[in-house]
């Protein structure tokens, strides 16, 4: 939310929340596209657990994993330091493998021996949605890079840290 010049967008929860309207001007805005995003698939994630079993009480008690939350620190780092450029470019290179991953699961999970009913199943919705990609996502990233006027060099080590982080993440999930 900070990324999209909304810094006081604090729900307590992200069911139902309401997106903050985009700033005049910055409607197409990456970050802006990513919060409206993120706040639709929240709903979603939370029906995707309750399919494997797990009620937002029990997701609410479970202990958070130091390895887990870098990546997520990270990120926060960067908006705090309103490094949008290093964000734009972690998001252009790491989006499209993350949505063949997604459509990859979702194949898998939606086949028939599955415990879902194939890949319209609705508990699949949030890995569906992410299997989409982002039309646009290169074009919205190099208008902020642009906008920022950073080099590669000032970017490659925050997109580096990113991606590392990110494997760390998914790393303590399969360890949980």
């Amino acid at each position: 939310a900070t990324l999209s010049g909304h810094g006081d967008f604090a729900p307590d929860t992200l069911t139902n929340a309401a997106i903050p309207e985009a700033e005049p001007g910055k409607q197409d805005d990456l970050f802006q596209f990513l919060l409206g995003g993120e706040v639709y698939a929240s709903s979603l994630l939370l029906k995707y657990a309750q399919s494997l079993g797990l009620d937002e009480d029990r997701l609410k008690s479970s202990r958070p994993s130091a390895r887990a939350q870098a990546y997520p620190s990270y990120w926060a780092r960067l908006a705090l330091s309103k490094k949008r450029a290093a964000g734009a470019a972690a998001c252009a290179i790491n989006f499209p493998a993350w949505g063949r991953m997604c459509g990859r699961l979702l194949q898998a999970l939606g086949e028939k021996d599955q415990m879902y009913s194939g890949i319209d199943d609705e508990s699949l919705a949030f890995i569906k949605f992410f299997a989409v990609p982002i039309d646009g996502l290169d074009e919205m990233a190099a208008k902020i890079i642009e906008e920022e006027r950073v080099s590669y060099d000032e970017l490659v080590e925050h997109v580096r840290l990113l991606n590392e982080y990110e494997v760390m993440f998914w790393d303590a999930v399969f360890e949980t």
